[in-house]
Order: C-alpha cells, then structure tokens, then sequence
C-alpha cells in the first residue's frame, strides 16, 4: 500500500502494534493496564533526511519504543507514531 504522508527532519514513522485482551463476554479491549512498559510496532517511513539511521534500520522492521516518545497521529483512520530513530531502543533481528 502506498502511503501519501511523508515524514520529514530526522524522523521515522511508526505503525505501533496495539495489545488486545479478549474479555469473558468475547469483548476485545486495548490492554491498558501497564501504560509504562515498552510498546512495539512498524517501521512504515524513515525520512530521506534521517542522518542517525544504522545500516540495518529498514522499513518493515519491529521495533521497540517507551511509550512516552514521539508525537501521534492518525492518517486515513490508522494510528501512526513520528520518532527520532534515537528513541527506538531495540529491533527484532530475524
């Protein structure tokens, strides 16, 4: 899918992965009960001006973030993280 936003200045974009628990009743709930652990999610963009980028920072990588870093937005009803790579504290490596 192509994406018309495009991040700018020293940023990624992040396509956060929401948990979910599934209630008794078959209600499915965001998980908010710990609101200072460490969330995941997509590396969707990397700006074309991102300097501090490592070498194996790549589009479709999981990452991890604290959840108190970069600033939210939602674009065509889907909710987007904008970063500076220095807040990503760690990345699936397959």
């Amino acid at each position: 899918m192509q994406l018309s936003l495009r991040v700018t200045g020293n940023r990624v974009l992040i396509k956060p992965h929401v948990p979910k628990i599934e209630m008794p009743a078959g209600l499915i709930a965001p998980d908010i009960s710990e609101p200072f652990a460490e969330v995941s999610g997509e590396v969707v963009q990397i700006s074309r001006m991102c300097d501090s980028i490592p070498e194996d920072f790549r589009v479709g990588d999981t990452v991890f973030f604290s959840p108190t870093v970069g600033q939210g937005l939602v674009y065509d009803e889907v909710s987007y993280l904008i970063m500076r790579p220095e807040d990503v504290l760690a990345k699936v490596v397959t």
